[in-house]
């Protein structure tokens, strides 16, 4: 081959060459820098799926090359048919990587209200960003220097960032502790749930709406005063199975926390382990089950990575259109557990197959709890049973009874998911309405595991631990779970029950204790040595503590840590039930939904209400409600509720009531609110709304003074 020959070939490949660090340059600060941002400090992420240090190395090299790489592949393309279209393309990827930096600019520097002009103005940026690359070598000059970029992007990703525990972590030495225990241990972990939610006014368990709990207390001894030490999960399970206090960050794994309940009973006890959001299991314990939901295959590191940073990039309006991200570390947009999927299996089966409503067609977590119920067997030796049960955390989709709302896993209407603050007083209730609906529904599940230690006949001798790993506030203008001194109350305090081998007769410890107490009081029940200093005591004695800290967000409070003396908390906490039980009720599940302006219209026939009509429309947005609403038929264990839409016309604003009749009946109200540049509403009515076959549903405007009530019927639409 001759030199001239090889000229324009080597020319070519430099320009190729030079046109990818450009691209990467502009990819890294585009696609790279804001991902490894923002998943470098949640470690989390990568932990809770089980990913290995080279799962991660490669994911940050895709993350660095892919892009760029795919982009120069379609300008070598394009080059073999004519060089004028290769330039051409260059220039167009050159303006999109810009016009996608300028999207995150403006999202951070603007208020633009309007996603079209906010879209508009980043693209025009980025057009401009393209010709100045073109005309002034300057700027060309600038991206050759920023090809340095995606290296130091990735550098420190992999060995500066919170990420580093777990690329640079080295597989611990795992030593399984030996005991002379035999009592089997049951330890139950529930998730976001704040002990007031099972309070009466008495300060008592409510035994009517969770009479599980109720039970347990009258044959346990109960900690009423018992706190998390974290608002996150993956700081507070470790510290439950560890007995140390949470301080600087780590990933949620073995690695990090290489002594813990697992290896100190796991050596002589047989495991049956439910790790929901942990990894602290060995293998050696656990075998090939270790870690992860059972039955629940995580999705691809990339898929899920990629929803990460569509809602890192897209303005609000579209942002709400993704699968959200909140609430799970994985499995984001996941198909099989949508709530539409579960209702096409189940009319597809012949009405005399359906089984009793919440006993089936679960989300996932649920049919791992069942997997963890029917593994405890009362063969093969002293076991250690232990769940991490996502519930009541939300979306919160059940009803007491088992049965799940249509709208699935969607989440509720007023928090800012991000931001992980409740807008909106109405809608703000609605949302603890309906977590207290699913707290009956884990009142529920305790229920079946009280029936299965029964069954097996372990219940009377097994150690038995139920708790959570944090709760939950319910605020409007605060933050959900996220400790500060305005929800501390809520998210500190947490349930807390042991139940001792032999124990008949309940007690109440009035004491604080907290959560990492319970490895020392398992250890204490068991006379068993703990191989390493631990942070908690046994909760069987006073630990003799009086203030509550617990680890939060440094953006709520400066230090990382929200704290008060107890008896302020308590304080506090006993205004916190008094108004649960002023917004709610207490008992019959009935109060529960008399919530909202003109509650006294609840129960009455919406047609001696009706006076004149309206022009305006409301609309239910969900087809699976809507599907619901038309067959609703025995053994279906979902319910046509609530019922959300948005309404149109003059008479449609923000704070104005409707009033919603299912079959005549007033059956549940609403306030509207404005969200995604429309007014909607959401319509919480009980299971007893609805009947068997068609249900009928109208939207009426609430007018009048209270007590002479006037109902405007909307059109539907």
């Amino acid at each position: 081959m001759s030199r001239r020959e090889t000229d324009p070939q080597r020319s070519t490949l430099r320009t190729l060459g030079v046109g990818f660090a450009h691209l990467a340059a502009l990819s890294a600060f585009a696609v790279a820098q804001p991902l490894f941002d923002l998943l470098g400090e949640s470690p989390d992420f990568f932990a809770v799926r089980g990913s290995t240090r080279w799962d991660i190395v490669l994911f940050a090299l895709a993350v660095v090359l892919v892009p760029p790489a795919g982009l120069i592949a379609v300008e070598a393309a394009a080059g073999l048919v004519s060089e004028r279209l290769r330039r051409a393309l260059h220039l167009v990827f050159v303006a999109g990587l810009a016009g996608v930096v300028m999207v995150q600019v403006l999202e951070r520097t603007t208020d633009l209200s309007s996603t079209r002009v906010l879209l508009a103005l980043a693209a025009l940026l980025g057009a401009l960003v393209a010709l100045l690359y073109w005309r002034a070598p300057p700027a060309r000059t600038l991206l050759t220097v920023l090809a340095a970029a995606p290296l130091a992007f990735l550098v420190y990703f992999l060995f500066a960032s919170p990420v580093a525990d777990l690329t640079l972590a080295d597989d611990p030495d795992v030593a399984l502790a030996s005991v002379d225990a035999r009592a089997p241990v049951v330890l139950v972990v529930f998730d976001e749930f704040p002990v007031s939610s099972l309070l009466d006014g008495n300060g008592e368990v409510d035994a009517v709406r969770y009479p599980n709990f109720a039970e347990l207390a009258e044959g346990s001894t109960w900690f009423p005063n018992a706190s998390t030490v974290s608002y996150s999960t993956t700081q507070a399970v470790p510290a439950i199975l560890t007995g140390l206090r949470p301080g600087e960050a780590r990933p949620p794994v073995l690695a990090s926390h290489p002594r813990n309940l697992f290896t100190l009973l796991g050596g002589d006890y047989r495991p049956n382990v439910v790790e929901t959001y942990t990894r602290l299991c060995p293998d050696v314990v656990c075998g090939e089950s270790a870690g992860g939901v059972p039955g629940e295959e995580p999705a691809s590191l990339y898929s899920d990575a990629g929803i990460v940073y569509l809602h890192l990039l897209a303005p609000p309006r579209l942002e709400e259109g993704l699968p959200p991200i909140t609430g799970r570390w994985m499995n984001f947009g996941r198909e099989e557990d949508r709530a539409d999927d579960l209702l096409a299996e189940a009319l597809a089966e012949p009405a005399r197959k359906r089984p009793q409503a919440g006993k089936r067609f679960h989300d996932v977590h649920t049919r791992a709890y069942d997997r963890f119920l029917g593994s405890i067997e009362a063969d093969g030796g002293p076991s250690l049973n232990f769940a991490h049960v996502w519930f009541p955390h939300g979306p919160w989709s059940y009803f007491p009874s088992g049965s799940q709302s249509s709208l699935g896993p969607e989440p509720a209407p007023g928090r800012d998911e991000l931001a992980d603050t409740w807008e909106g007083r109405f809608v703000t209730l609605q949302a603890y309405q309906r977590h207290l609906l699913q707290v009956g529904y884990v009142d529920r599940l305790l229920g079946d595991l009280l029936e299965r230690l029964r069954q097996t006949g372990l219940y009377d001798r097994s150690l038995v631990v139920v708790t959570a790993d944090h709760g939950m506030s319910f605020r409007e203008g605060e933050s959900g779970r996220s400790a500060s001194q305005a929800n501390l109350q809520d998210v500190a305090l947490v349930p807390f029950f042991v139940k001792q081998p032999g124990q008949e007769r309940g007690a109440v410890a009035d004491y604080h204790v907290e959560t990492i107490d319970i490895l020392p009081t398992i250890a204490d029940v068991l006379d068993v040595r703990i191989p390493w200093r631990v942070d908690g005591e046994t909760a069987l004695r006073d630990p003799g503590r009086g203030t509550i800290r617990v680890l939060t967000r440094p953006r709520d409070e400066p230090d990382g840590e929200a704290s008060a003396p107890l008896d302020a908390l308590l304080r506090a906490q006993e205004q916190a039930v008094e108004r649960k039980v002023d917004l709610f009720g207490e008992g019959s599940w009935e109060s529960l939904f008399a919530v909202g302006p003109r509650r006294g219209l609840l129960g009455r026939p919406a047609a001696e209400l009706v006076a004149g009509s309206a022009d305006d429309t409301a609309s239910v947005d969900h087809e699976l409600t809507e599907e619901l609403l038309a067959r609703v038929e025995p053994g279906l264990p979902f319910v046509p509720s609530p019922l959300q839409g948005h309404v149109e016309g003059d008479g449609a604003r923000a704070g104005r009531t409707l009033a919603v009749a299912v079959n005549g009946t007033i059956a549940a109200l609403a306030v509207i609110y404005r969200a995604s540049g429309e007014e909607r509403f959401s319509a919480l009515a009980p299971e007893s709304a609805f009947r068997t076959g068609a249900n009928t549903v109208e939207f009426f405007w609430v007018d009048g003074e209270a007590g002479a009530e006037q109902l405007t019927p909307l059109r539907s639409s």
